[in-house]
Order: structure tokens, then sequence, then C-alpha cells
């Protein structure tokens, strides 16, 4: 298959999936699916798009490296939707975190944003990353901060201000990470 068709049917899925996220008859962020839908084209769908139209190539370090990001962005929705839980039931929208409910919802909000550095983590040390990626982990404390906070706070005005520093965190870690791979080329960081 032409990989020009191969991402244009990455685009049209991608249209697909952020009209059915609530659109009938799939309605995906009602039924379970937003942080699957959001991780898998905010996260390895984009990355490797962006990837191809600036290399004309596919390769697995790109597809490697857009987990931990896709992770992070799933990471927001999910703080949105613990924060949401009680409405949501109410209006029969039924998210992860409004299936499961808490104390689940809050294992789900750390395993997304500590799995985010596992992978960068374990990147590093196969291969599939140069090391200085690694600079990531500064930003690790903010994440324990901030998912220590997630599971002490029922009140929706603490749980915005979760949303709110999860998403900061995901503008700090992307950069740090992309920091991580200019260093590596600018230096000449072979991985």
């Amino acid at each position: 298959m032409d990989d020009g068709v191969r991402l244009g049917r990455g685009g049209l899925a991608s249209v697909a999936a952020g009209y059915f996220y609530t659109a009938s008859p799939f309605s995906l962020a009602y039924r379970g699916l937003g942080e699957v839908v959001v991780f898998v084209f905010m996260g390895p769908v984009i990355v490797m798009g962006a990837y191809y139209v600036q290399t004309e190539a596919w390769a697995w370090e790109p597809f490697i490296a857009s987990l931990p990001v896709g992770l992070l962005v799933a990471a927001i929705l999910h703080a949105n939707n613990v924060r949401d839980i009680e409405n949501d039931r109410r209006n029969n929208k039924w998210t992860l975190a409004a299936l499961a409910g808490r104390p689940l919802a809050d294992y789900e909000f750390v395993a997304l944003m500590l799995t985010a550095y596992a992978v960068v983590v374990a990147m590093a040390l196969a291969g599939a990353a140069p090391w200085p990626v690694l600079i990531t982990l500064v930003s690790l404390p903010i994440a324990v901060r901030i998912v220590r906070l997630e599971s002490q706070t029922q009140s929706a005005r603490g749980l915005n201000a979760v949303l709110a520093q999860t998403a900061g965190l995901h503008m700090l870690f992307g950069i740090l990470l992309a920091l991580g791979f200019a260093l590596a080329v600018w230096t000449g960081i072979d991985y």
C-alpha cells in the first residue's frame, strides 16, 4: 500500500475518532473508551503522522517515543473524568472512572502517570531512545505530587487543580522529551 494512502487513512481515522468520540451511534467517550481513543490518536497516530510528514519514512523509534506522550494525554482526560464521576453516572456517560468509581479510578490515574516515566526509562535502557531523554525524570517529583493530590482530593475544585496540573505536566514532559532528543542530535549521541 502506498504510504500516502496509509497516511490519508490515518487522517480519516483521526477525523472519525474525533467525530464519534461523542456522536452517535458510537459515542466512544460514553462507553469507557475515551482514554483509549485519546491515547491512540493523540499519542501514536499524531506522532507517527508528524514523523512521516517530516521524513517520508516509518520507524519504530517515534512510535515508542509516542507512548509516554499518549499516556499523559490520557491522564489529562482521566483526571477530568474522575472529577465528573457522579455527574457522568447521573447522565449515563460511562467513562472508565464512572464505571470503576474510586479508588479504582485513582489507580488508573497512577498507572497512566507513572507508566509514562517507566516507558522513557525502558526506551533509554533498550537503546530505542538516546539517554538524554532521561531528562524527563526531572519532572517525576511533580507527577508524584499530582498523583498524591488526586488520590486525596474529593472536591470538584481540588480535582480541577489536578486536571490543570496534569495538563501542565504533559507540556513540561513533552518539552523535556523533545529537549532530550534534540540534545542527542546536537551532541551526536547515537542510540
